[in-house]
């Protein structure tokens, strides 16, 4: 009775074996290739100093250009255009004043606010003198810094190919990825307090050349005080009141930065710093995409390249969902050299080892956002070729 059996479940095994090598090895299921969506991305960057004192957009929020998206609040710079406005207005009185008599009690107060004046800017020439002496002691550590970050990358990469071809443990290459990410993010922090430091040194620089604004003004005073004014002292005067005017305008100039708004349309793909957070120029508080220009790039094999063209077109979908919604994607780009598989690239079978970068641009893909994780079958043409 046994003997019988044992035919049958041979045929039953051999039949499944089959069964599945068949649906292991579909054409479709191997030609289905996976990518991340990639957007075009762009920056608001902060155009002045200041902390965020509001954030007026969300993530996935579509914004048009002009539209103030967040707020800075300079409490420097805010004391700089009182300063300066005090100044202008010192200048005007000054001119009201150039051709009549000075009392005792004024020349006093003259005198004793240039002594102030002079006190002040030698405490601020100090405390510059002391910033610039750190921050030499910073870049020295900075560039300290760079050279472990430089050997920490040569490790890690040298650690990756040694795990590629099995001579190392992944625990041995996450060592070498955490080390790296810890020499990353000290640099980065020293080039941050760089950063703070320049900007404060800036400040320290600001508060000097106004008080120096201020003590000509006062100096000036004093000169008409004991001399009395000529044409050219007048002349001066007026020079004085004008540039303290202009020296007010540019300051109000500067705080109108503090408004941040869109300079092209686009949807925001994140927000990048929180209320409360300290900026310098340039960086980048919201960072968007342009809807209308997302990629895909996969990594195809050999066998699969060879059919492919310029121009053809596919149907993209996302990874896994049971939806159909698809969007059409055209290939825009296909590499002419092969290249090792990235280790993040996402394929149905085996990952081979030498594959190419195609490119493909997708149209009115409005439900895409970058970073979704989207697959295209290259067996199923879109269309005629190069339609």
């Amino acid at each position: 009775m046994n003997k019988k059996i044992t035919p049958v479940i041979l045929v039953i095994l051999l039949f499944g074996y089959f069964t599945l090598s068949t649906l292991l090895n579909r054409p479709e299921q191997q030609s289905l290739y996976y990518g991340e969506a990639q957007g075009n991305t762009f920056h608001i960057n902060a155009s002045t100093s200041g902390l965020i004192k509001e954030i007026l957009a969300s993530p996935n929020e579509s914004i048009i250009v002009g539209q103030h998206v967040a707020s800075l609040i300079n409490t420097d710079l805010d004391y700089q255009i009182e300063l300066a406005k005090n100044q202008a207005l010192i200048a005007q009185s000054q001119l009201k004043k150039a051709t009549g008599p000075i009392r005792d009690e004024e020349l006093t107060i003259i005198t004793n606010k240039i002594e102030s004046l002079d006190e002040n800017k030698k405490i601020l020439e100090n405390s510059k003198a002391s910033l610039y002496a750190s921050l030499k002691d910073l870049r020295v550590s900075q560039d300290l810094a760079g050279e472990v970050l430089l050997d920490r990358q040569q490790t890690f990469d040298n650690t990756k190919e040694l795990y590629e071809q099995g001579a190392v443990s992944k625990a041995v290459l996450d060592q070498t990825r955490l080390a790296l990410k810890s020499a990353e993010s000290n640099f980065e922090s020293l080039k941050l307090k760089q950063s703070n430091m320049l900007e404060e040194i800036d400040s320290v620089q600001t508060k000097v050349a106004l008080l120096e604004i201020e003590r000509d003004s006062a100096n000036q005073t004093l000169m008409v005080a004991t001399s009395g004014i000529n044409n050219e002292d007048l002349t001066m005067a007026q020079l004085t009141s004008k540039n303290a005017q202009l020296a007010v305008d540019r300051l109000v100039n500067l705080s109108n930065d503090l408004s941040i708004t869109a300079l092209q349309a686009g949807t925001i793909e994140t927000i990048n710093y929180e209320i409360g957070e300290f900026v310098t120029p340039g960086m980048p508080i919201i960072t968007c995409f342009d809807p209308d220009m997302i990629s895909l790039n996969i990594y195809v094999k050999e066998k699969d390249l060879q059919k492919l063209t310029i121009g053809d077109r596919y149907l993209t979908r996302l990874a896994g969902s049971d939806s159909t919604d698809s969007t059409e994607a055209v290939i825009t780009t296909i590499a002419n050299e092969a290249m090792f598989t990235p280790l993040n690239t996402v394929t149905i079978d085996d990952r081979e080892r030498l594959v190419f970068k195609v490119v493909l641009t997708l149209e009115r893909a409005k439900w895409i956002k970058p970073g979704m994780l989207l697959e295209v079958d290259l067996s199923i043409l879109n269309g005629d070729k190069n339609e």
